[in-house]
């Protein structure tokens, strides 16, 4: 974990100096808070708590890559079982503009990511390195502010994941799904902030 978290310095001190350097910088990511109580036929409840808290920094290396790097904390409580989980995952990107149309663009956004989850219920760690390319659409507001949409419906994705003992997955992704093209849960609204 040490190393992980001077890399993570190394970085944001890099893309600090081509901040002054240029001023090419952005920054966003989301925060999200997730609370759920469902009863069922007996009249028992259960409720689920969550949130998530996921900056990203990223750099504009000239009108049509950027490259940035991605940091997601989150949290779940559910009190079925109880569950308590909580997930770190960091995801350096690059991003690549494919089509522009006035303030609307479309990019190819490519991550790979290392995520730690641990389960504290059955206290188990697990650890996943992977590969994910999705598309997203961009709308410029100003010269400062964008929205972002994550168009998760199309994507290809890798993942290994290692669990306790000897317990090892891998899995491929590769998906273009027109029946759920306005699903919230394949599309999500952010934004980014150009300094």
């Amino acid at each position: 974990m040490e190393i992980i978290m001077k890399k993570i310095f190394i970085v944001a001190f890099i893309l600090c100096i081509a901040q002054v350097s240029y001023a090419q910088l952005f920054a966003g990511g989301q925060i999200g808070f997730n609370r759920t109580s469902v009863t069922d036929q007996a009249g028992n409840e259960t409720k689920s708590n969550g949130w998530t808290l996921a900056p990203e920094l990223g750099y504009h290396l000239n009108e049509r890559l950027d490259i940035g790097l991605g940091v997601e904390y989150s949290y779940v409580k559910n009190d079925a079982g109880p569950i308590e989980v909580a997930t770190f995952a960091i995801a350096p990107f690059a991003r690549f503009m494919a089509i522009e149309f006035g303030n609307l663009s479309i990019h190819i956004r490519g991550d790979i990511y290392y995520a730690n989850q641990n389960d504290k219920e059955n206290d188990e760690t697990t650890n996943a390195f992977g590969l994910r390319i999705a598309p997203l659409a961009q709308y410029k507001l100003s010269d400062s502010f964008s929205l972002v949409a994550t168009l998760n419906f199309a994507s290809l994705g890798f993942e290994i994941t290692s669990g306790e003992g000897d317990s090892k997955s891998t899995s491929f992704g590769f998906g273009a799904d027109s029946g759920n093209v306005m699903n919230t849960n394949d599309f999500q609204i952010g934004f980014i902030y150009n300094f």
